[in-house]
């Protein structure tokens, strides 16, 4: 069995890098006539949309991985290999996102990012999975929250993924924060609300 906390550890520092990482493919404007800033920062729109997105999505894999850590009781080796394939996949966030602000119009990077995207999720699912039928996480309402939430945006972003290839990417941007909106109302009640 492994420490809980040190795995938290390893979990946030990983995170706290990869979330700051994201922030370097935004670039200040340099050598630009008096005036022209706002259409060179709005030149890099969609380097920003892709922070954004890519900060909010991290955001909520992270909450979600702290939850199961929080409900596990006992941590074995195989969930730490699940663990660090989760925080691998984690660590390709700053790449997989470049791509979505450089090559955002083109249904390949944003298929490839959506990818990453719902490769961590899966890997997340399958370490909660595997704790929840080894009787490592108790079957509360907590639990069965954090699984609704996790399985809700892993198919949120695979969906979206798929989609990129057959609606118009201006319309595809959307999709996760609309269908992450919706899904909200079917979320089970917390038990600590």
């Amino acid at each position: 069995m492994y420490s809980k906390t040190r795995i938290e550890a390893l979990s946030d520092a990983i995170f706290a890098i990869v979330m700051t990482l994201l922030v370097l493919e935004l670039k200040v404007p340099e050598g630009i006539a008096h005036g022209q800033l706002w259409a060179a920062l709005h030149s890099q729109g969609e380097s920003w949309i892709a922070f954004v997105i890519t900060f909010y999505i991290a955001a909520r894999y992270w909450m979600l991985q702290h939850n199961v850590i929080a409900l596990t009781g006992n941590f074995p080796r195989q969930a730490m290999v699940l663990t660090f394939v989760f925080l691998g996949l984690v660590t390709i966030l700053p790449f997989s996102t470049s791509l979505l602000g450089h090559y955002g119009s083109t249904p390949l990077a944003f298929a490839l990012y959506c990818g990453n995207q719902t490769a961590i999720g899966a890997a997340l699912i399958a370490k909660l999975e595997y704790l929840r039928r080894r009787d490592h996480l108790p079957k509360s309402t907590e639990m069965q929250r954090v699984r609704y939430v996790l399985y809700s945006l892993t198919g949120v972003m695979a969906i979206t993924g798929c989609a990129a290839t057959f609606v118009p990417l201006r319309y595809v941007f959307v999709f996760p924060f609309v269908a992450l909106l919706i899904s909200r109302r079917f979320l089970p009640k917390s038990s600590t609300a």
